[in-house]
């Protein structure tokens, strides 16, 4: 005989059947001041409530653009812009859209002003190295 011996359904014991359903006790806790709960307890069935689900779109973090700048014009302030847009992704992302929508703004103008910076850089080498030769 082998051990554990094989399994046969028509020798397994039955099931016991599942308790029926009771309804418990439904609590509402109000809090009065910072040390006092009031609890009113009532007996009943459980209340079902549908939760609407509204997707909210997420602003934009301009993360390209922030890339665009670090690589291309400037990179210390394009490096400000893409950990700017990296928070405004991350708050996004914890549903703070109030906080994601100012950390993408501040990425895009922080880019912008990269931009604007290397371009006057540019004017102004030019124009001393068109002037002195």
């Amino acid at each position: 005989m082998s051990y554990p011996p094989p399994y046969n359904p028509h020798n397994a014991p039955p099931h016991p059947a599942p308790a029926p359903y009771a309804p418990g006790p439904v609590q509402n806790v109000q809090s009065t001041n910072m040390n006092t709960n009031v609890v009113n307890v009532q007996v009943g069935a459980p209340v079902v409530r549908q939760v609407e689900f509204v997707p909210v779109a997420k602003p934009p973090d301009y993360l390209c653009l922030a890339c665009l700048v670090c690589w291309c014009c400037n990179s210390p302030v394009g490096l400000v812009a893409v950990i700017l847009s990296c928070i405004s992704r991350s708050e996004a992302d914890d549903g703070d859209m109030d906080q994601a929508r100012k950390m993408g703004k501040a990425s895009m103008w922080t880019s912008i002003g990269g931009i604007v910076t290397s371009v006057l850089i540019i004017v102004i080498i030019i124009i001393v190295a068109v002037s002195s030769g």
